[in-house]
């Protein structure tokens, strides 16, 4: 019964999430009830909030290139090694780990689908 200003993505288990864009790690760990989390602030007032890791990468103060590895999510990755592979193609896993994104500007929620891609084609 919680409802969350942010979108939810399946993923691969052990799937590699990686910055959307370069940016300011501005926190890494436990949050509330959303597990790991990694907040990014790429531009002044901005935050992308990922939530649901297993693992979190980087250290609050850190700048960070686009696509610099920032966790890597739970369950049990098969025994195809491409499971890690960043888009998962031929990687013959099924998507069944969560991960959450937020997206914030002046602390005011936004829509992600405005920030992020929401198709593999984008």
């Amino acid at each position: 019964g919680v409802t969350r200003p942010g979108i939810i993505l399946a993923t691969r288990p052990r799937a590699i999430v990686t910055s959307p864009t370069a940016a300011t790690i501005r926190y890494t760990g436990p949050l509330l009830d959303l597990g790991n989390v990694v907040i990014l602030e790429p531009r002044a007032g901005a935050l992308f909030v990922l939530a649901g890791l297993d693992v979190v990468y980087g250290e609050a103060g850190q700048v960070i290139g686009a696509e610099t590895p920032i966790g890597l999510m739970g369950g049990l990755a098969g025994v195809n090694q491409q499971a890690l592979s960043p888009n998962g193609d031929g990687a013959g896993v099924e998507r069944s780990e969560t991960l959450y994104i937020e997206v914030r500007e002046n602390n005011v929620p936004q829509d992600p689908s405005d920030w992020f891609r929401t198709d593999k084609d984008g």
